[in-house]
Formats: structure tokens, sequence, C-alpha cells
């Protein structure tokens, strides 16, 4: 690889900062489209496209070349990504369940990484009032956003949303079939805010030459009133939420409850995946054991959608690969609040093998 030059300027990293998070609050400092900081900075290929698997690890000489560029240690570069979570999160990791998973791969297959869109918190995306740079330029992405475990903000006492209430879109969305994934959508166009939808919309043109820009919209900004079907159960919705993040934190617990023993974290991750798999397929067998308010209502919508999938391929893909649609969590953070489970207390765990 080329030497990489440094850019004119550059940012220190925020706390829990996402790479996707970094490359937009770095290209709106400089003025310059993502796409040519990122090209910049090692982290396109040679079709010029950022892979989205970026977000996941990076090798050595990105990680060098993205480093000397930003003046950042590699340490600061690997912790933009989920590369360091694989020992507490299992899904993030390039070798799960005894296979070895190349991290293109994870994006196509691993249903418990966010690798199409991102939940987050309008207020954290905001920033901090206190910090001249964070009123200038936002918050950060939070990495934590792209995991489905993460669907509230303790911060700020509230879920988690998904979706830019202007164009109704999920945030960072990109596109499931067509084109090459990308780190960022519209990763060619100018620098617009890093909280900003980057949704593509019309923008006029013909339509042999369709031009398309970004919806724009500050997506901190026009959320409705948060629906109702969780509130009163929110205060145990932030305590397991809390529960969850202390055991995704590298200086967290190194054990926990989960079924009446005693789990690492890699395996409480894995038992609330099994039950949230096995609730949803077998739903409404585990009605009874919804507590929270509108948590049954919920999941019964998640159940019938997923439900609705399987039957629709049922006579395209083999009855095993079905699974996939009630191993998918779902996007709604109250949803995903919902059916998340603590193994430890509320649901009977699956057994362990003697």
């Amino acid at each position: 690889m080329t030497r990489t030059r440094a850019l004119p300027h550059s940012l220190d990293p925020l706390p829990g900062e996402s790479l996707a998070g970094y490359l937009l609050r770095l290209s709106f400092r400089l003025g310059v489209p993502p796409g040519q900081v990122a090209a910049i900075t090692g982290l396109t290929t040679g079709t010029g496209t950022i892979p989205a698997s970026r977000m996941l690890i990076l090798d050595d000489a990105v990680t060098s070349a993205f480093a000397e560029a930003t003046r950042l240690a590699p340490a600061e570069v690997t912790a933009l990504t989920l590369a360091g979570l694989a020992g507490r999160y299992p899904p993030a990791g390039l070798s799960y369940l005894g296979r070895e998973r190349q991290p293109g791969g994870i994006f196509v297959k691993e249903t418990w990484v966010l690798s199409r869109s991102t939940r987050y918190c309008p207020q954290c995306l905001a920033g901090d009032p206190a910090s001249p740079v964070q009123q200038q330029l936002g918050g950060a992405w939070d990495k934590l956003w792209r995991l489905p475990v993460t669907f509230a903000c303790p911060q700020h006492q509230r879920l988690l949303e998904h979706a830019c209430p202007a164009c109704g879109q999920p945030a960072h969305l990109r596109a499931a079939r067509g084109g090459l994934p990308s780190l960022i959508p519209m990763p060619e166009h100018a620098a617009i805010h890093p909280a900003a939808c980057r949704r593509p919309q019309p923008a006029g043109g013909t339509a042999r030459r369709r031009q398309l820009r970004p919806c724009g919209h500050l997506l901190t900004e026009g959320h409705a009133v948060p629906q109702p079907e969780l509130l009163d159960g929110l205060r145990q919705v932030l305590q397991f939420q809390q529960h969850l993040l202390g055991l995704l934190d590298p200086r967290g617990p190194a054990a926990t409850a989960s079924g009446g023993e005693q789990a690492t974290p890699g395996e409480y991750f894995t038992d609330l995946r099994i039950l949230a798999c096995l609730i949803t397929a077998s739903w409404p067998a585990a009605r009874d054991l919804a507590t929270l308010p509108g948590q049954a209502g919920l999941i019964s919508q998640h159940a019938a959608a997923a439900r609705r999938q399987a039957s629709a391929t049922a006579e395209e893909r083999a009855q095993h690969r079905q699974i996939a649609y009630y191993d998918t969590p779902p996007l709604e953070a109250a949803t995903c609040a919902a059916l998340l489970p603590s193994p430890a207390t509320s649901w009977p765990a699956p057994a362990r093998d003697p």
C-alpha cells in the first residue's frame, strides 16, 4: 500500500463512536464528501466502495492507513469498529459456533448485527451542549446501536429510534439488492450534517438520468411522542438495557446469571438469542409470561410477521433455513425490548449440556 498522506484536520473520536459516525463528522468538518475522505484514509476498495463490513473489523493495512491519515493511534481506530465486542457478543465475531466467518459474510447472513441500518438516540446525536465541537458537528453515532440488544438510551431515559421522521426510512439504510453495500448511504454526495438523514430522494432529472439527493432531515428533530405500549414499563426496560450494556463493556463482569447458572457474557447473549427465537417461533405459547404493559401485543405482531415471511418462502427454501425469519430480531426498539427476555429472571432458559 502506498504511503497515506495526513488530512489537513482531524478529530478526536467520541466515546463509543462508530467508524461510520466518525467518517461523517470528519467529512462535515473538512467540507468534502465522506467517500473522498474514505478514499484518502484507505477505507475504500479498488472499486471505490466503502465496504459495510468495515464497521466490523479492519485489517492491519487499513488500520495503519486510517491511523496515519487521521493522526489517530491504531488502538483508537480499532475502537471505532465492533471488533472488540467479539469476546462478549459472539454474533460480532469471526469465529462463531465452531465456524470461521468472513466479515462480508457476516453482513449477509448474521441477523444479530444490524448491518443494513442503525438505531439512534436523537438527543445523543444532538451532542453535548457543553462541547463546542459537538455543537458544531453533533454527537456520536454509537457503534452499539448496530446491535439488536441495544434498544434504549439510559442517559436520556428513552427508547431508541430507527427511522427518519421525515421520509420514514430506517437510518443509514443500504439496499438489500443491487449495487455494492456501502458503509454509509450516498458517500459521493457533498458533506451534510452528520445527524442528517442520508436516504436517497429524487432530485429531478430525466427518467434515464434520474438525479438523487439525501433526504437531509436532521434526525435530532421532529420525533413524535413515544408510543405508549412500553412507557409504563420503561423503568424495567432501562434497567435491563443497563444490564446488557454492562455485559458488552470490556471492563464489565466476567460472569452473570443465566437460567440459574453462571454464564460468561458470550453464553448469556447466546441464551438470549435462543430464547428470542423460541418465543417468536412458538408464540403464543409464552404469552402468559409477558408481564409488561403492551408486551404481548408487540411480540404478537413480530411473530405474525415472521410467520408470514417463513410461509411465503416455504416452497422456495429448505425448511431448516426458514428458522432465519424467527431468528431475526425486530428493528423497532419497542418491539425488540418486548421480545428480549432476561435469561436470568423473566423466562425459562434453555437447558445447557451437562
